[in-house]
Formats: C-alpha cells, sequence, structure tokens
C-alpha cells in the first residue's frame, strides 16, 4: 500500500517470459557443451583448449575433490586465484562435485582473505602460486581449510611441501565420475559483496539463480552475444560475479571462445581483440575511458574495426559522452548494464 493508501502498481518487464531449466548449473552447460565438444574454448597466452580438454578435466577434479578430498554437497570449496584455464577446470569440478564455490579476489590482503575464510568456512582452498604464500601467512588462523591446492603456470614451480599441484590432483583422477544428485534450489556460488556498510558479505547463490540469468541473459542480448561463433576476451576477474556469470557460464553456454587474461594490460588486451577477431567486450568504464582517449588505440584499431560488433561497460555507470566517444572511435555498439551480485 501508498501512503495514499492505494495498492502499488505491479511492474512487469517488456521482455517476453522465458522457460528456466530446473538443473544444477554443471548439467546445465555441460549438456550444451555435447553440441561443440571439439570447439575451441578459451586461448590462454600460447595455450588452445577445447569444450572437452576443459569438460573431461572438470570432471577428474570433481572425481577427486569427492573422492581422494571429501568433498560433499554443500562443501565450500574457495578459488583464491586470477583468471586461468584451470581457474574454469575448477570452477565446474567443484561444482559438479555437488560443492559451492566461493571466490576471493587475489589482491586481498592476509586480513581480508581471513575474513572471508572464517565467513565462508572452505574445506579447502584453490590458490595460484603468487597467492600462495598469503595463505601460507593466515594458514593457521583458518582450521577449516584442510587441503590447499596450489595452480602452478610453470610445472616446474616449487611449493609448500604440505600443498598439492593442482594439475597432479587432476592427471591422476578419473574421467567417468558420476556426481551427486543436485537439486536446481541447492547452493551453487557464494560470491562475496562490498555491500554499502562494512565488510564485505557473502552473497548465496543458487544453482538456479545461475541457470536463470544465464536464460535470461541470452534472451535479453540479442545476437551478438547467442551466435556460437562469437569471441570474447576476459579480461573481467572470474572472482567478480560480472565476469563469473559472462565468461564462465553465459559466454561457455552458448558455445563461444574466450581469450583469457589474467589481468589489464592494454596492450595485451588491444592485440586480443584484433587477433583473436573479438566479436563482443565485456568491460567496465575505466577500460572504456582507455578506449576512448588513449592513442595507442590507434595502432590496432584497423585489425578489430570490422569484427568487434558491440562493448558492453557495466560494474558502475557510464556517461554518454564517453559512451558515444567509444562508439565513433571503434565503430560499433556501446550498450551498458546493471547488475547486482545479489
Amino acid at each position: 500500500m501508498g501512503n495514499n493508501g492505494s495498492k502499488g502498481m505491479i511492474h512487469k518487464s517488456s521482455y517476453p517470459d522465458v522457460s528456466i531449466p530446473k538443473k544444477d548449473i554443471a548439467s546445465f552447460c555441460f549438456d550444451a557443451w555435447e553440441n561443440h565438444l571439439d570447439k575451441e574454448l578459451g586461448v590462454y597466452g600460447t595455450r588452445r583448449v577445447t569444450y572437452r580438454e576443459v569438460k573431461t578435466d572438470a570432471v577428474k577434479f570433481a572425481c577427486a575433490l569427492s573422492e581422494n578430498y571429501g568433498v560433499k554437497k554443500g562443501d565450500v570449496v574457495a578459488m583464491y586465484a586470477p583468471n586461468s584455464v584451470e581457474w574454469i577446470v575448477a570452477f565446474y569440478g567443484i561444482l559438479a562435485a555437488g560443492g559451492v564455490v566461493t571466490t576471493i579476489n587475489p589482491a586481498y590482503t592476509p586480513a581480508e582473505v581471513t575474513h572471508q575464510f572464517h565467513d565462508s568456512d572452505p574445506k579447502i582452498a584453490i590458490v595460484s602460486h603468487a597467492c600462495e604464500s598469503k595463505i601460507l601467512e593466515v594458514k593457521h588462523n583458518i582450521p577449516s581449510v584442510k587441503h590447499v591446492l596450489v595452480i602452478c603456470s610453470d610445472k616446474e614451480e616449487d611449493i609448500n611441501s604440505e600443498h598439492v599441484k593442482f594439475d597432479a590432483v587432476v592427471q591422476q583422477s578419473r574421467d567417468d565420475f558420476k556426481g551427486p544428485k543436485i537439486g536446481h534450489m541447492e547452493l551453487a556460488v557464494l560470491p562475496y559483496s562490498s555491500g554499502t556498510t562494512g565488510v564485505s558479505k557473502g552473497v548465496m547463490l543458487t544453482h538456479y539463480n545461475l541457470v536463470a540469468n544465464c536464460v535470461q541473459n541470452v534472451a535479453a542480448l540479442g545476437k551478438e552475444f547467442t551466435d556460437p561463433n562469437g569471441s570474447l576476451v576476459a579480461v573481467l576477474p572470474f572472482f567478480h560475479i560480472y565476469g563469473m556469470q559472462i565468461f564462465l557460464l553465459n559466454a561457455l553456454f552458448t558455445g563461444c571462445k574466450i581469450s583469457i587474461m589474467p589481468k589489464f594490460d592494454p596492450m595485451e588486451f588491444l592485440r586480443i581483440l584484433g587477433e583473436e577477431k573479438v566479436t563482443i567486450a565485456f568491460v567496465v568504464p575505466p577500460i572504456i575511458n582507455f578506449l576512448a582517449k588513449h592513442p595507442a588505440v590507434d595502432k590496432f584499431v584497423d585489425k578489430f574495426k570490422g569484427s568487434l560488433k558491440c562493448v558492453l561497460s557495466g560494474a558502475a555507470p557510464l556517461g554518454k559522452e564517453l559512451g558515444e566517444a567509444v562508439s565513433i572511435r571503434l565503430g560499433c555498439t556501446i550498450k551498458q548494464g546493471y547488475g547486482m551480485t545479489e
């Protein structure tokens, strides 16, 4: 009821209703991948992987989590690493095993890491080699973590004797694992949001939440995004809900190729736009500002001007003038999205 006693109005979307499958997110995406298993899924430096390779390794990791590390439905596993192919394998492996993924910003201080571990209570931490030292610093304060698996970019990298290399865990496992039956309303991911006050807070998202957002985005974003021959540059961090939903879920569900960047490097970003024929770029306003104003863009723009159809900005407001400047300079459509982790 409003202040004047009248009933509130019901607002409906102008988009038509979509059918949302009642499936767990791993099965939902894996089933879609069956149509293009031998297609290229990701590019990471000089490495190229197919959907089949990532699915096989994800199933093997799910098997290892369940049979070797005792992960059961609802157990939390923490991801504390920058973007990589292994991040994708671990993400889908955790979900296929019935676990819950909580994601941690690699730039967090030891105090911030400790807070999230205490709040989310993970059994296992999957960390990059660069983040391993921070885990060692706080490990005595996070008793819930029984195992630490380390993602190494170089097979020769040394790790702490109490930890295990992620690749070894995957390669020594089986690829015929049949995971538990996972209800669509069960918890899937536990990302953290700054909210409006105080420390970051865990946001509980179910498998149904993720499947629904996939279906909604595919319906709303149009042909640029639903093109199975699409190419995206995964410059946004997977630990953030924006990067997670767009690159790990929506893009892979539709069969796109993603070029994975562990962090934003301006010249590498421009190179990828051209060499990988990126069709749609999901970015944030600071990258829009770079594309609008940096002189280096002129050296690359002719290499991607024909293939880049759309740039979509999110995570913060984008001013009209800045958006128009990029549209003119790059010769593509500019869109702006809004969403909350919640």
